[in-house]
C-alpha cells in the first residue's frame, strides 16, 4: 500500500463515525470550536457530509460513491493551490496547460484513492483536537483524531488556506505523512512527466 493510499485512507476513516469524544481523560475535544469558527465550520460540514452518506450504505455502490466524492467533497479542496505546493519551482518553467493537466492529474489521483478507502468503510470514533494557526493570518490547520474499534488511533491533520473563494484544503498529513510531500517525491522519483 502506497503512502498516498495510507493517508487518504486514514483521512476517510476518521470521516466516517458519529462525531463522539474519545474515552480517555487525557484528551481534550475541541468539538465547540469546529462548530463555530469558518475553518472548522467547513471542516465539520465536509465530515458531517461523508458520515451521512457512509451511514446510510452510500458506500456500497461505487457509482453512487464517485458521484458524492466529486460532487460533495472534491469542492472542500484547493487542487491548483494543492499542485503549486506539490511542484513548488519547477511550476514557473511550465505553461498554462501544462500546469492544468498536472492539477487535473493531482485531483483524479486524489479522488480515485478517496473513493477505494471509502468503498471500504469502518466505524471508527473521531475526536477533534486543538486547532493550531489563527484564522486572522489566513491559515491554519485542524486536527483529528479517529479511534477505530479495533487497532491503533490514526491522526488526520488539515492545512487550510483562505482565498478568494473561501477556506480551501491543500493538504491532509496522516500520522505526519503529508500528501502534498507525497506526490512532491513522487514527481521526484518518475522525473519529468509529460504534462
Amino acid at each position: 500500500m502506497n503512502k498516498i493510499t495510507i493517508i487518504i485512507v486514514a483521512m476517510f476513516l476518521m470521516q466516517l463515525a458519529p462525531l463522539q469524544a474519545a474515552p480517555w481523560d487525557a484528551y481534550t475535544s475541541y468539538d465547540g470550536y469546529y462548530e463555530q469558527q469558518a475553518p472548522g465550520k467547513l471542516l465539520k460540514q465536509g465530515l458531517d457530509k461523508v458520515i451521512t452518506f457512509l451511514g446510510d450504505g452510500g458506500y456500497r455502490n461505487p457509482q453512487q460513491l464517485e458521484r458524492f466524492v466529486e460532487q460533495e467533497i472534491a469542492g472542500y479542496f484547493d487542487f491548483t493551490y494543492m499542485t503549486q505546493w506539490v511542484l513548488g519551482p519547477r511550476l514557473r518553467q511550465m505553461s498554462s496547460k501544462q500546469k492544468d493537466k498536472a492539477t487535473r492529474m493531482l485531483r483524479g489521483m486524489l479522488l480515485n484513492a478517496m473513493v477505494r478507502k471509502l468503498a471500504d468503510y469502518q466505524h471508527v470514533r473521531l475526536m477533534y483536537l486543538r486547532p493550531r494557526g489563527n484564522p486572522a493570518s489566513g491559515q491554519v490547520q485542524l486536527s483529528i483524531r479517529s479511534f477505530p474499534l479495533q487497532g491503533y488511533p490514526t491522526q488526520l491533520d488539515f492545512l487550510l488556506y483562505r482565498g478568494q473563494q473561501g477556506w480551501r484544503v491543500f493538504d491532509v498529513s496522516a500520522n505526519g505523512q503529508s500528501a502534498v510531500l507525497h506526490f512532491r517525491n513522487v514527481l521526484a522519483h518518475k522525473g519529468d512527466f509529460n504534462f
